[in-house]
Order: C-alpha cells, then sequence, then structure tokens
C-alpha cells in the first residue's frame, strides 16, 4: 500500500507542475556516442565459433542495443549477440551498429584450417620457416620479451601477423643501462647473465630474447619455438633449442659453469659472439653437461614448433 501511495502522490506532484508552468514534462534520453569491439582481429580455426564484445558509450547511454553483420556469412556468421562461426576458409568483416546513432565497430575475422603459420625473425633470414599449429589453438598476437639489466624486461615485442606469416622485428641497439653483464663472478652472482669459467671480454653486455608467446586477446594459448625436437617427450638427448641474444661487442664463452662445492658440471660453452644479435644453441647432454654452442654448422633439421 506505501509503495502505491508514493506512486500516485509523485503522479500528482508532476501532473501539478505541468499544470503549473504549462509545459509537458519531457524525459531526456542520453545519445550513443561510440562504439568499439574487442578483439578487432580474429583468427578462427574452421567450424569452431567465437564472441565479439561491444561496448558502447557512455555508459549511462539510453540505448544500448548493438545489430551485428557479416560482410561474409557464407565465411563467417555473426548471431545477434556477437558470437562469430566459422563457416568456410576465408575473411569475413563483421561490423557492430548502434540502434541509436548508427555508430560502427569492426573485426576483421580470418578462418583457417590448420595449415602452417610461417615464422619469421630479422637478423636471421637462415631461420624462417613454417610452424604447424595445433587445429584447436587460435591466436590473434604474438608477444616477446627482451630481459636485460637485473633480469628485467626492457622491451616487449609485438609481431606482425599478416596473411599467415608471423614476423617479429627485433631491435637494432640499446643503451649500456638496459643491458646485462655478460658473466657472472661466482655462481650465485646473478647479475651476471652466464656462469661460465672463461669470458673473453668481462666489459661486455647482452640481453635475451625469451620465448614466442602467442595470445589470444590477453590469454596465453602456446609458446612458438625452434628446435630439432620430434616432439617425443620420453626423449630429449641430444635435442637442440635456439635461443637469440643481443651482445654490444665480440666476445667468447669458454669452458664449464661455474658452480658451488661437491656440484656437478651441468652446461659446457664453447660460444662465439658478434655485436648485435646472435643465435644460441642449448644441446640437452642427459646427465651430461648442456652444450652451449653458436657455431650451428652441425645443427640440421631445425624447425619451429609450438606448443
Amino acid at each position: 500500500m506505501f509503495g502505491n501511495k508514493t506512486l500516485t502522490i509523485g503522479l500528482l506532484a508532476a501532473g501539478l507542475l505541468a499544470a503549473c508552468t504549462g509545459k509537458e514534462i519531457v524525459e531526456y534520453e542520453i545519445p550513443v556516442k561510440s562504439v568499439s569491439v574487442q578483439p578487432t582481429q580474429m583468427v578462427l580455426a574452421l567450424g569452431s565459433k567465437e564472441t565479439i564484445v561491444a561496448t558502447v558509450l557512455p555508459e549511462d547511454a539510453t540505448n544500448k542495443n548493438v545489430d551485428w553483420t557479416s560482410n561474409a556469412p557464407e565465411i563467417a556468421s555473426v548471431d545477434d549477440r556477437g558470437r562469430v562461426a566459422g563457416l568456410i576458409v576465408g575473411q569475413a568483416v563483421i561490423t557492430a551498429t548502434t540502434e541509436d546513432g548508427r555508430k560502427t565497430a569492426t573485426c576483421t575475422v580470418t578462418v583457417r584450417e590448420s595449415v602452417p603459420f610461417y615464422v619469421s625473425v630479422s637478423d636471421f633470414p637462415d631461420f624462417s620457416g613454417e610452424v604447424d599449429v595445433p587445429f584447436d589453438k587460435v591466436f590473434d598476437n604474438v608477444r616477446a620479451e627482451i630481459t636485460g639489466f637485473d633480469w628485467q624486461v626492457i622491451e616487449t615485442i609485438q609481431a606482425t601477423i599478416e596473411d599467415g606469416r608471423v614476423i617479429l622485428d627485433l631491435p637494432d641497439s640499446f643503451s649500456a643501462e638496459q643491458l646485462c653483464k655478460v658473466a657472472r663472478d661466482t655462481y650465485s652472482d646473478y647479475e651476471g647473465f652466464w656462469p661460465a669459467e672463461q669470458v673473453s671480454d668481462r666489459n661486455a653486455k647482452v640481453a635475451g630474447l625469451g620465448d614466442f608467446i602467442a595470445y589470444r586477446g590477453d590469454e596465453r594459448v602456446g609458446r612458438i619455438f625452434l628446435s630439432d625436437w620430434d616432439g617425443d617427450h620420453a626423449n630429449k638427448l641430444g635435442v637442440t633449442y635456439i635461443y637469440f641474444h643481443f651482445a654490444d661487442r665480440p666476445f667468447t664463452l669458454a669452458g664449464n659453469n661455474l658452480r658451488r662445492a661437491n656440484q656437478q658440471t651441468s652446461f659446457h660453452y664453447s660460444a662465439s659472439f658478434a655485436e648485435g644479435w646472435n643465435a644460441y644453441a642449448n644441446i640437452d647432454g642427459g646427465t651430461n653437461p648442456t652444450i652451449c654452442i653458436t657455431d650451428l654448422s652441425g645443427v640440421s633439421s631445425l624447425h619451429w614448433r609450438f606448443e
């Protein structure tokens, strides 16, 4: 009863106000100013579905309804909730249009089969090659972190993905303050990069390129790496893994790793670095030391892998 009385009094008050002023009471609508979508690019496996999310601003807009359309519904269809289905291989543009103001935002959707991507790293054209991405792994960006002084991330590289090509452009210079000293003075001297017994120039400084991580939005999907591994988790003896390091000057590493008392040798170094970016291999020794080299002339069957 109390709620009904309140409503009645409110309506009477509104009527009196209109009668006294001679003006009609108008409810003001808040118009839509913009719409955006996430993601703006999507790689969709054939037969799978993903959702595009539209954000209408301002948040208190009166009518936030959005219409969804595809310019190629035979390739990728979209329902009224922004859920996209990959129907055949190809590319389509999904458009979100607001009912109020007809504001638009688009997402480019590429529908693919489980076909190889092609990976290319600047400075290392000989390592360019295909990577087989599992059918159920869909990603829209690839990033790699570069670590330097005090093992801090000094730069994050965003790869370019276009027509199935993942292209990673490496920076060609760093300040001395960004880089890590090349070698450790003791095993526990973590300000140094390598715990090698012999270093030709201890004034040299370096940075390391981390794994190439594939993401869908901000969700990690997997990593891309260069190796001669055949995928057999039970046997990695002799498997080679390739890493990339930046050096501010030439230097060499030799001998075994520094170690604590009674600790076995775990690495053996025989590496020669040039100024700039270098490819560096760790060869799994099993129960024997891991071999660390830069001369890759004897390494064969390298290929990009996704896991």
